[in-house]
């Protein structure tokens, strides 16, 4: 009530200004307090604890069926890229393109990093994720490049079956609180069994295209709504 006795009493004298120096004094106020929008990291993949495995489960069992594609080409940063999405350095992140996916920049001691290229585990791949000049998880293989085949050999500790969307989910121990899943189309049981050491063999291809942040082609491929069958990736034992 207080409030409207002295608006009407302002209506009343016209006459009155405000003080724009006053006004622009309040506006600088409330512009240097608000805070920055956050952005929110991409964790790579294979750095999974156990309520990240729990959402990436339930975001692929919610992606919507999609018409399988049969190539996929993926552009590297070393070609010529019309279509590319402009991207900024703010720090330690690069922020990519409208959606302002934002990836932590790889050192170069991590990108000139020499790794023996040998079988490994899922829980040695996750640890070629980790850079350790900036300690921090980044989405480029050490010692890997695009276009090279990492190779995979690991046991499997549990496979699950949906009948109604015919994939199966194949789970692999990273650490003591988080695993690996892999997606196929079709039921893999028939391929491979629990506690039993399989080889997969997975090629590395750009995150986004035109950028030389790496993902695996099997990653690209669930990003785009296609499950691959078992045998794209699975090396059978002679």
């Amino acid at each position: 009530m207080q409030n409207d006795k002295w608006l009407n009493k302002l209506k009343e004298r016209p006459d009155l200004e405000p003080d724009q120096k006053f006004i622009q004094s309040l506006r600088n106020k409330v512009i240097a307090h608000q805070k920055p929008p956050k952005k929110r990291p991409y964790l790579p993949i294979f750095v999974m604890t156990s309520v990240i495995s729990i959402l990436a489960i339930l975001i692929i069992l919610t992606l919507p069926p999609t018409e399988e594609r049969q190539t996929l080409i993926y552009q590297t940063a070393g070609e010529s890229c019309a279509n590319k999405e402009e991207s900024k350095i703010m720090g330690s992140w690069e922020v990519i393109g409208n959606e302002e996916r934002a990836l932590y920049r790889v050192s170069d001691q991590h990108k000139n990093k020499i790794v023996k290229h040998r079988p490994m585990t899922f829980s040695e791949l996750n640890e070629l994720l980790y850079d350790e000049k900036n300690q921090y998880g980044v989405e480029d293989f050490a010692g890997y490049k695009i276009g090279d085949t990492i190779t995979i050999r690991d046991v499997v500790r549990d496979i699950t079956y949906d009948d109604d969307q015919n994939l199966s989910k194949v789970k692999f121990n990273t650490h003591q609180n988080a695993y690996t899943l892999l997606v196929f189309k079709g039921d893999v049981r028939s391929r491979i069994e629990v506690n039993n050491r399989v080889t997969f063999q997975f090629k590395v291809v750009p995150l986004i295209d035109c950028f030389k942040y790496e993902t695996l082609e099997i990653v690209r491929k669930w990003e785009e709504g296609v499950y691959p069958t078992i045998d794209d990736y699975l090396i059978k034992k002679k």
